[in-house]
């Protein structure tokens, strides 16, 4: 990271960041391809790792890439708002954000798609008691992204 003095290290911040962060930006390599897809997403810690969590139509080209090729990318932001100069290049812009690298993985297991799900519907629209039938469940992929690196940064 080039800017060290925008690097942010706590914690507590990397999850207030992710929490005001509405969009995961998924990276993904379509055969040598860059295809770039913002999805809908939960966050979870388990067993001290970070996991993210989307969801998807069963069949699409996202879900073909990843078969192919599980390491993805990701990319969170939040709170852009432009600084403007009295030059071109003395424009800024405060940010906050999250980039890393996962590996993706297509949830087979009821109790896990359940769980996915609920994440995914907790960060969206904030209610934390969901129920799910299992046509519900069977009708919807759910991709777990485990965190293999992230960093992050903000310009206040």
């Amino acid at each position: 990271m080039r800017r060290r003095d925008r690097k942010v290290v706590d914690p507590t911040r990397i999850e207030e960041i992710i929490a005001e962060s509405a969009v995961l930006r998924l990276g993904l390599n379509d055969d040598g391809e860059v295809y770039v897809v913002p999805v809908n997403f939960g966050a979870e810690i388990i067993d001290g790792r970070r996991v993210f969590y989307f969801h998807s139509a069963r069949a699409g080209r996202k879900l073909d890439v990843i078969r192919r090729n599980p390491r993805v990318g990701f990319e969170l932001d939040a709170g852009f708002e432009l600084i403007e100069g009295p030059t071109p290049c003395a424009f800024s812009a405060r940010y906050r954000s999250v980039v890393g690298v996962a590996v993706a993985t297509e949830l087979a297991d009821v109790a896990e798609k359940r769980r996915g799900l609920t994440a995914i519907l907790n960060k969206t629209a904030g209610v934390r008691d969901w129920r799910f039938d299992d046509a519900a469940l069977d009708a919807v992929a759910v991709v777990r992204l485990d965190v293999e690196r992230l960093s992050c940064k903000e310009n206040r």
